[in-house]
């Protein structure tokens, strides 16, 4: 089980927390005494307005002096513990600024060696005014999310693609040390921890991402992805209980799955998995009037939904056994593409479960003309002459249609060869199919070697581009994965030459 990502974009974060910070009308801090915190206060300001100055370590040092050095008997506490907390963050955001600095260099007069972590000091003094006055949080966010924070957040999420673990972990809690109400940080540890087999941290990290990212609409996009993420996190869980522990977790995953359709757009891209997990979690809770609903308004208006988001609504219809909503969800994916494998494979699968087996054939039919080497469409065709050859009433008709069945049989245990498919990934133009070639020929002593010629198709069946692929050496029970790739605009399919 793979988490979809973890991440969404920071684009914009920055200059969004300033329209946070005017929204909060509530704060009151006094900037303005005793002098020390009038001046520090004036000295942040210019700071920030030229922030490369050559001089800004001196001004830092006179601030952290000027507010420290009488240490905790200056009035104003809230208002002197803000500016230091400005200044230790701005020191932070500073890329040239070491992780730990001595107590002197950054302007204390006592245990002037001592190492400190400056984020670190910046985090405490911020803890101080949001925990005597917590109407100020929007404002404190202000200096904790810049560049510092930006920097390690970025580095967690880099380093988290990279699969360096231990180091996205790291960066990710020097993240919240900046700012622990952002959920990126809590994203990323739950996908560490998933990474490594931990599924009760990814689970509470992701849930806390979740309840995080609902305190700021700015960070809208991130709650969507964690809600589903969560979703997918505890469905695999589901997956893995039993009894009551199962169904659940099915309930829970499903909650989050219902409140990442509820609140995301419906053109998220999210959206169809998450339908088909919801209604896959559904159907392990007993809720069979749910999983119906999940797919209810697709049904309603197949038009105006894509071939992907048809296949994922009729999946779900036949978890839940409503095999006649599968059909008419198949058959409007097979209109918009009659060459997906997809597509065909499950119309003919669903036809043959709700008994429409003249309906069935010409779908299993085209489905066998591209994927003639897959046994599984045989049985399904074996299946459909089964059940005419049951009511036929002539017999010459009867007699022809076991005859076929019997072949298509034959051919569902015999294939010599067998070919499977992994993934069929579009980017622009390009096109992959990865897949599998099985040796199953009983009499073969030796390994055989396969050519197999591709024919890549558009929308109306029209063969657009060619590619032919080696797979072999592959020796008798055994099987060889094959990549093909074409770089070629419209291609909706594919087919290949059956295999001896």
């Amino acid at each position: 089980m793979t988490l979809n990502r973890c991440f969404a974009a920071l684009s914009g974060a920055l200059a969004l927390t300033a329209s946070a910070v005017q929204a909060q009308t509530k704060c009151d801090i006094n900037e303005s005494k005793p002098s020390q915190v009038a001046t520090a206060y004036l000295m942040s300001q210019q700071l920030r307005a030229n922030p490369n100055n050559p001089k800004r370590w001196d001004t830092y040092k006179k601030v952290v002096k000027s507010l420290t050095e009488k240490g905790d008997a200056m009035e104003n506490p809230v208002g002197r513990n803000y500016q230091l907390g400005k200044v230790f963050f701005m020191i932070a955001e500073d890329s040239t600024t070491p992780l730990m600095m001595k107590r002197g260099d950054l302007g204390f007069v006592t245990n002037v060696d001592q190492l400190v972590d400056v984020a670190a000091l910046g985090d405490s003094v911020m803890k101080i005014v949001e925990a005597s006055n917590p109407e100020c949080a929007a404002a404190t966010r202000e200096w904790r999310r810049q560049r510092g924070w930006l920097r390690v957040t970025q580095a967690a999420n880099r380093t988290l693609v990279e699969n360096k673990f231990d180091s996205a972990a790291y960066f990710a809690k020097r993240s919240m040390l900046f700012d622990p109400q952002t959920p990126y940080a809590y994203s990323i540890l739950g996908s560490v921890a998933q990474k490594n087999n931990d599924m009760p941290t990814a689970v509470a990290m992701m849930r806390k991402s979740a309840e995080v990212a609902a305190l700021d609409t700015i960070f809208a996009d991130q709650r969507h992805l964690s809600l589903y993420n969560l979703g997918i996190l505890v469905g695999s869980q589901a997956e893995a209980a039993k009894g009551e522990d199962q169904k659940r977790l099915a309930r829970e995953s499903a909650d989050a799955l219902q409140t990442f359709l509820k609140e995301s757009p419906a053109s998220d891209e999210l959206a169809s998995s998450a339908r088909s997990s919801l209604a896959r979690m559904l159907s392990v809770a007993g809720d069979t009037a749910g999983v119906t609903r999940t797919y209810a308004a697709v049904l309603a208006n197949p038009s105006s939904y894509s071939e992907y988001d048809l296949i994922q609504a009729g999946l779900a219809a036949s978890r839940a056994g409503r095999d006649e909503d599968a059909a008419k969800l198949f058959e409007a994916a097979t209109a918009q593409n009659p060459y997906s494998r997809d597509a065909l494979f499950n119309v003919s699968a669903s036809l043959f479960n709700s008994g429409h087996y003249d309906r069935e054939l010409p779908f299993v039919k085209r489905l066998i003309e591209l994927d003639p080497n897959n046994p599984e469409n045989y049985r399904i065709m074996a299946g459909a002459y089964q059940g005419l050859s049951k009511v036929e009433k002539n017999a010459k008709v009867k007699a022809a249609l076991t005859d076929t069945l019997v072949k298509a049989f034959e051919k569902y245990q015999k294939l010599p060869t067998v070919v499977t498919f992994k993934s069929f990934v579009h980017n622009g133009n390009t096109h992959t199919v990865v897949g599998y070639v099985e040796n199953r020929d009983t009499t073969a002593k030796a390994p055989k070697n396969y050519v197999i010629p591709f024919e890549f198709l558009d929308g109306a069946g029209k063969v657009v581009a060619t590619q032919t692929v080696n797979v072999g050496p592959v020796a008798p029970k055994e099987k060889k994965e094959f990549t093909v790739k074409v770089d070629q605009g419209g291609i909706v399919s594919y087919r290949y030459a059956s295999l001896k």
